[in-house]
């Protein structure tokens, strides 16, 4: 049995993230159990990056240790945010996305995680040069966030105190995801790879530029 999970590890991923992204949305698009649904994201973004980060080819301790930077800085910076209004604007999050630490949920850490990560291993096959890869990461990363912020606010996972999204909210997210990819792209091997990171990326834009539109 652990045999043929690891010899079908990445089809299994890929197909268990498929049917749930593709259920969650035919869900929320064509009934009315939207709020149901929408508790479920924590359990989502967990189960997602579990599977991603399963599917990494090699471990070494110096990308563990990436990693964890990766989320403990994502985790400071919105609590920053939070509770001073900077660098993103004054914002506040719901209960939705689960336990919180200083008024900002532990999950916002690892979503910052599966991100970065994500953008990083899809660029790291085809480019090795750690500068162009952060700051094409960051660039794909604050348009993905162009299309999450409307649907999130639309749930109730957090709420702006100003009318719209502030620009800056962009330009720090963009910069931030820049810089956390910077620190996990120094510690990248060449042979480092896996195929469920474009995966991953792929269906986060596709899930919110849908539901966006049918918002």
């Amino acid at each position: 049995m652990l045999e043929f999970l690891r010899k079908h590890l990445f089809l299994l991923s890929i197909s268990i993230l498929i049917i749930i992204y593709t259920v969650g949305i035919t869900l929320i698009i064509t009934t009315d159990a939207n709020s149901k649904i929408v508790e479920l994201t924590p359990f989502t973004i967990l189960l997602t990056t579990f599977l991603l980060l399963l599917n990494q080819n090699q471990w070494t301790i110096n990308i563990i240790y990436s990693l964890v930077a990766v989320f403990l800085l994502g985790l400071l910076i919105e609590i920053i945010g939070v509770n001073t209004g900077f660098p993103f604007g004054e914002y506040s999050y719901s209960e939705i996305l689960g336990i919180h630490i200083f008024q900002t949920p532990i999950l916002i850490g690892i979503n910052w995680l599966m991100l970065v990560y994500a953008a990083v291993l899809t660029l790291h096959t085809y480019m090795l040069n750690v500068w162009k890869k952060a700051v094409l990461a960051g660039l794909i990363l604050v348009s993905l966030d162009v299309f999450i912020e409307p649907v999130a606010i639309g749930w109730g996972m957090w709420t702006w105190k100003t009318s719209s999204v502030p620009i800056q909210n962009y330009v720090t997210w963009g910069l931030a995801a820049i810089i956390f990819s910077l620190i996990l792209s120094w510690k990248l091997e060449k042979t480092d790879s896996n195929k469920m990171a474009p995966v991953v990326l792929m269906l986060q834009f596709i899930f919110f530029v849908i539901l966006g539109l049918c918002g």
